[in-house]
């Protein structure tokens, strides 16, 4: 019979301890879907949730406590007593491919959206007006914005993992990793901004170049143009790369409790190995988003044809139509930015526990 060693509350291993000890030890509350287990001689540690005898009876299970019973506390207590760093999150996944599936990321990540809408609704108007709000500080979205996104990304790991959640996770972030989730936005936005250098450096050489392409040839800068294009879409793809290697450190940070450094080498060593699947992801993201607002298209044109009809019935401004149209327009564009926000968030989501959470395909 499989025997297992299971790390307490307080940090210690315990153990080897038979499999309905285990289910024992979840059931009384002494551990959760966090808990760190390996079976007895092997190296790697694995969370309880990802264990196939254990992750349906790991779901519910609350916070963990210190086992008081059924064995005695190893000497050996290698990682555990700390969020993992790096080097021992890799560990944790080793033997687990660095890759996530896109189709995955559509399908269940549209089931997520679509299965929790409306409270996710009420979570993103609650974001919206949070920030606002901040905007009144000075620096106020820049300092809540990792909290915020952090807070967003729990509260869509629980959505995902069936695991009950409230308005007020959203701001969970604040409580349990303020700094960590700080330090990320703000390393991510350093990162952007020195992605946009190639940008400027095509639009400057491209002016320059134009100018003097114009004045030698006497004719349009075609030459000039294309390269500059070429070397603004390099841009847009490298931003669009990294956003979607790095975005994972903020559920991360979250999930896992690391530090901000940490948690964005681990980012970066796992997504390193997927960073096509990631750009292709954030393709997606951006073809779906403009999908979402293609109704508006038909509203606004609806609207212009019901307006001429009105037009021509009465002989005086549509005044009707406009009224119609500016509140479908205004319906539209607001379901169209419920859906494109949530749906994102949702495919990351999904993205993210493939990659780090409970396994590939869950």
């Amino acid at each position: 019979m499989k025997k297992y060693i299971i790390v307490g509350g307080d940090g210690k291993e315990y153990g080897p301890v038979s499999v309905q000890e285990v289910k024992e030890w979840v059931s009384s509350g002494r551990a959760n879907g966090d808990t760190r287990i390996k079976e007895e001689g092997a190296d790697a540690w694995s969370r309880l949730r990802d264990m196939e005898f254990f992750g349906e009876a790991a779901k519910s299970a609350g916070p963990p406590t210190i086992p008081s019973h059924a064995s005695t506390p190893s000497a050996h207590n290698p990682q555990v007593t700390q969020p993992p760093t790096a080097d021992q999150l890799i560990g944790e996944l080793r033997g687990r491919p660095h890759t996530f599936s896109i189709g995955d990321c559509i399908s269940k990540g549209w089931q997520l959206t679509i299965g929790n809408f409306w409270r996710a609704s009420l979570v993103v108007i609650c974001m919206g007006l949070t920030s606002i709000l901040s905007a009144l500080v000075p620096f106020g979205q820049f300092i809540a914005g990792g909290p915020l996104t952090g807070g967003l990304y729990y509260i869509f790991l629980k959505y995902l993992r069936g695991e009950p959640t409230t308005i007020g996770d959203l701001f969970e972030g604040f409580n349990r990793a303020f700094l960590p989730l700080f330090l990320v936005y703000l390393i991510i936005s350093l990162i952007m901004v020195a992605a946009l250098i190639p940008m400027g450096i095509a639009i400057v050489g491209g002016i320059i170049g134009g100018v003097a392409e114009a004045a030698t040839t006497g004719s349009a800068p075609i030459l000039t143009i294309i390269l500059m294009s070429l070397g603004m879409l390099f841009s847009l793809l490298l931003m669009s790369t990294l956003a979607g290697m790095l975005n994972f450190s903020f559920p991360l940070t979250m999930d896992r409790g690391m530090d901000a450094g940490e948690a964005i080498l681990a980012t970066w060593r796992v997504t390193k190995n997927c960073w096509g699947s990631c750009l292709g992801l954030m393709i997606v993201i951006s073809l779906f988003s403009f999908a979402f607002f293609i109704p508006l298209i038909g509203v606004c044109l609806a609207g212009i044809l019901g307006g001429v009809l009105e037009s021509s019935a009465t002989g005086s401004p549509p005044i009707l139509t406009i009224i119609l149209m500016s509140l479908g327009v205004l319906l539209t564009a607001l379901l169209g930015t419920f859906f494109s926000a949530i749906y994102f968030v949702s495919m990351i989501t999904v993205a993210y526990e493939q990659l780090f959470g409970r396994g590939v395909r869950q």
